[in-house]
């Protein structure tokens, strides 16, 4: 008869004490792949878009996510970008950025199904550091239809704004490998609506030391949406790259080659808009020449072009950093009998030989 071998309580000892040590161990491992839901209020109880990922590198996620928020008592509705991190168990918010603003109604399906319509986030390296950014956008809804996109970072521990774009009529924003692009309207005909410019231009940005900058610009006139359609489409040109031109804020400000000041500095009585005020001459060149030579100038930089009625008619432009209120130049290309009607000091009359143009800037 065979006997039976049965463990030896040292054995058995041995075992439980493994068996208790790998249980503490898929304690820990769950503790640590466990997050918290995200915070729910009175004013949040549902999010258009949320996903866990690592922004600095430290092991554990942050929250990224958008929520859509109502405005009033109306069917109004914010959409509001959010980074939480995660202490104590709990989420801590970093930043709260608004993106967005839509009505919604019952035929635009679910508030949440049309929210990412409105706003989204996308996650890329864009910094090359290895760890992740965020590109958050969003579209203010209106006549105008506006863009605004953020880029941010979580570097040594500190939630940075990378980029920024504000109040873009009909932006569109992307990413290409480790640059981001956007596409906005370049330049206005007299008669173009909102919806529709003639010109649109793409510009990619790359990041380049401790910031974002220009690496490429490419303009398409748009006839009959051909233009947007194609800068859609378009990759960064390889080998191609602008800098943007540096706006000084004092004269003689841009101006065309050649080019001498015909009157003094001023500004216009009872236009406090406009702060400065220079008219220029120069010799043996087209109104078209000038016209182009600024498009040009003002292209390479983060200015759209938009035609404006005024008092030169057909040869006014305005050159507009974003929609900014703060940074424009007016230009007014003056022919001769324009010329001759413009009331500044030391004003001069033309030459033959020269075109004349005057510029004003805030």
């Amino acid at each position: 008869m065979v006997k039976k071998k049965f463990p030896s309580p040292f054995s058995v000892l041995l075992i439980l004490i493994a068996l208790i040590a790998g249980l503490a161990t898929i304690v820990v491992l769950v503790k640590k792949s466990s997050y918290p839901p995200l915070p729910t209020t009175d004013k949040i109880n549902n999010y258009i878009q949320s996903q866990l990922v690592d922004l600095d590198k430290d092991g554990i996620k942050e929250m990224v996510a958008i929520y859509p928020e109502r405005e009033d008592e109306t069917s109004s509705y914010n959409t509001v970008f959010v980074i939480f991190k995660l202490k104590d168990n709990r989420w801590v918010k970093l930043i709260e950025q608004k993106l967005g603003n839509f009505l919604f109604t019952k035929d635009r399906g679910t508030l949440v199904e049309f929210g990412k319509i409105i706003s989204k986030f996308t996650l890329s390296d864009l910094t090359n550091d290895g760890a992740p950014d965020v590109l958050a956008e969003g579209i203010i809804e209106g006549s105008g239809g506006y863009l605004y996109a953020y880029i941010y970072g979580l570097k040594n521990g500190q939630l940075e704004q990378l980029w920024f774009s504000e109040h873009i009529t009909k932006g569109e924003v992307g990413i290409e490998d480790n640059k981001v692009w956007l596409i906005m309207p370049n330049y206005y005909g007299p008669s173009d609506p909102s919806c529709c410019p003639s010109e649109w231009v793409k510009r990619w940005w790359q990041r380049q030391g401790d910031s974002f900058k220009i690496v490429a610009s490419v303009i398409e006139a748009d006839a009959k949406g051909d233009g947007l359609k194609k800068l859609k489409a378009m990759p960064c040109p390889s080998g191609t790259a602008t800098v943007p031109v540096a706006i000084d804020p004092n004269p003689p400000f841009l101006v065309y080659p050649g080019a001498v000041k015909a009157s003094g500095q001023g500004s216009i009585p009872g236009e406090p808009g406009f702060l400065n005020v220079q008219a220029y001459a120069v010799k043996n060149t087209t109104l078209d020449q000038i016209k182009t030579w600024y498009k040009e100038q003002f292209a390479n930089a983060f200015w759209h072009v938009q035609k404006t009625p005024g008092f030169a008619g057909d040869n006014d432009f305005t050159f507009q950093k974003g929609d900014s209120e703060k940074e424009w130049v007016w230009l007014q290309v003056l022919d001769r009998e324009n010329w001759d009607t413009i009331a500044m000091r030391d004003k001069r009359d033309l030459a033959p030989d020269e075109t004349g143009f005057r510029l004003f800037w805030h």
